[in-house]
């Protein structure tokens, strides 16, 4: 990488839900073409974390996306859509994450590693079990409510 950036020159009190950066305006602050790939994708994220930290330290949460070469704030109704998919693909990370914890050799390691393997994968293995048991929960006490609120008995 050529250049390191920590803060780039954006005006983040104009921005506001539903604004879109375009790739044009984005090349004249990163000062990089979306033909150097590498470096306009980086510096894309990093925008983003920029803008989220900012605006949420402003009390103005807000959730923005990397769309083909152009950020997206996103207006309400797109993040209520945007989030809970992020939030299930995290889910489905940590599963094959811990997949993969689980699946290492641990006959090679020093007895450290060992140590440390075991109290990860154990660690990993609970908090995976306590999200299943709170789906369980939710589900079981959401039809609780949906049939006391259609006259049925709990």
């Amino acid at each position: 990488m050529k250049k390191k950036v920590t803060r780039f020159p954006v005006d983040f009190e104009k921005l506001k839900k539903g604004d879109v950066l375009k790739c044009e305006y984005l090349e004249r602050v990163f000062m990089i073409s979306p033909d150097e790939e590498q470096e306009y994708r980086f510096c894309l994220l990093t925008l983003r974390d920029q803008i989220m930290r900012e605006l949420e330290k402003q009390g103005r949460p807000v959730t923005v996306i990397a769309r083909h070469d152009d950020l997206v704030i996103l207006t309400d109704e797109e993040a209520a859509e945007h989030n809970p998919r992020e939030f299930k693909r995290g889910n489905r990370r940590m599963v094959r994450a811990h997949k993969r914890t689980l699946a290492v050799d641990i006959t090679l390691l020093s007895h450290d590693q060992k140590l440390r393997w075991g109290r990860v994968a154990m660690n990993q293995g609970i908090i995976l079990q306590s999200h299943q048991t709170a789906k369980k929960t939710i589900r079981v006490n959401g039809e609780k409510k949906a049939l006391a609120g259609n006259g049925g008995s709990e």
